[in-house]
């Protein structure tokens, strides 16, 4: 699942704050020091926006929305939650952390923080304020493997709240937000296991943005930086197509990302590799004990990847596939448990 759908009505700032100086703000509340009403109302509002979209109910989405969002939104409103429904299930939602803020004006940069970095999961919200009073409610389905957030900005009209600002997206994989995906990764490149590294981090910049441009982790530019370094690193370490040599037919490895599997008892995601073979994939006899020969050197070729994965997933063509044709041509796979 890859989605960061987003319907917004407000003007996006051009860069984050970098620190909690909500210029015109004369208060913030954050979490249980909300003021328990106006957190009863707004409880009962992300009940109905969740259930809304989970059930694909669009005018029951409309129905909250401000009528600055609906006129913007236009007719992408129906788009974007057909999509979305699908993603969040009845098991409902927990609150991750919600925020009120009065303003002494609107129209002002308001940012609202978790924390300041203490926790790896920390991170900002920043909008524009285009009511006095302000709510952000930042919420995650209860759905396995991927989790979905919803950020959810309102503002209050007289005497009723609406959202300025709704941006849903991926949070979690199998429990592991962004941020913990970087740490697994930077442990791995310490430790010499690059291509496990690569494909960790590859993980936390797919997770990496789940408000959109209206939530930013705390250290989203260490994890941004090191991600360009851990590409920069894999392609001057290996070159692909790679040949394995220590394999007597050569299948040529060509491509390699992070896979999830949904088995009993190896939950979880694993490198899957993609390799050229010159053995014809209807000769599965030959073609296995090929594969049993990479498999068994497999460590020697990427440091670490037997140790520190329970699977790893592999893809046997006759031909690399391209960009047009990779849904016509087949491949032979082969799974190789290590725990």
């Amino acid at each position: 699942m890859k989605r960061n759908l987003t319907l917004t009505y407000s003007l996006l700032l051009s860069v984050f704050l970098g620190i909690g100086c909500n210029i015109g703000t004369s208060g913030t509340s954050k979490d249980e020091s909300i003021n328990k009403d106006i957190r009863n109302q707004i409880s009962t509002l992300d009940n109905k926006l969740f259930e809304a979209i989970r059930t694909k109910n669009i005018p029951g989405v409309k129905n909250l929305l401000s009528p600055g969002l609906i006129s913007t939104a236009g007719s992408s409103i129906d788009t974007l939650i057909n999509k979305v429904g699908g993603a969040l299930s009845p098991a409902g939602y927990s609150i991750i952390n919600e925020f009120y803020v009065r303003n002494t004006a609107v129209d002002i940069p308001n940012t609202v923080f978790s924390g300041l970095g203490s926790n790896r999961n920390d991170y900002a919200v920043s909008y524009k304020a285009l009511n006095i009073e302000m709510y952000v409610s930042v919420i995650k389905s209860k759905t396995n493997p991927t989790s979905a957030l919803v950020l959810a900005i309102y503002g209050r009209y007289g005497n009723d709240w609406k959202i300025n600002i709704l941006r849903i997206g991926e949070y979690s994989l199998l429990g592991k937000t962004a941020p913990d995906y970087y740490e697994d990764a930077v442990k791995l490149y310490n430790s010499g296991d690059i291509l496990d590294a690569v494909n960790k981090m590859f993980l936390a910049n797919q997770l990496g943005a789940p408000g959109g441009d209206q939530m930013r982790y705390q250290n989203t530019d260490k994890m941004k930086d090191f991600y360009s370094k851990m590409l920069k690193t894999v392609n001057a370490t290996y070159k692909f197509p790679l040949t394995v040599t220590e394999v007597k037919t050569h299948p040529q490895i060509f491509y390699i990302y992070p896979q999830y599997i949904g088995e009993p008892g190896h939950e979880g995601v694993y490198p899957a590799l993609r390799y050229l073979s010159t053995i014809k994939l209807d000769d599965t006899i030959a073609l296995k004990a090929e594969n049993q020969e990479l498999q068994k050197s497999i460590g020697k070729v990427f440091k670490g990847i037997n140790q520190n994965n329970d699977v790893i997933l592999y893809q046997a063509y006759n031909e690399i596939p391209n960009n047009t044709n990779m849904r016509t041509i087949h491949h032979y796979g082969f799974v190789q448990k290590l725990k």
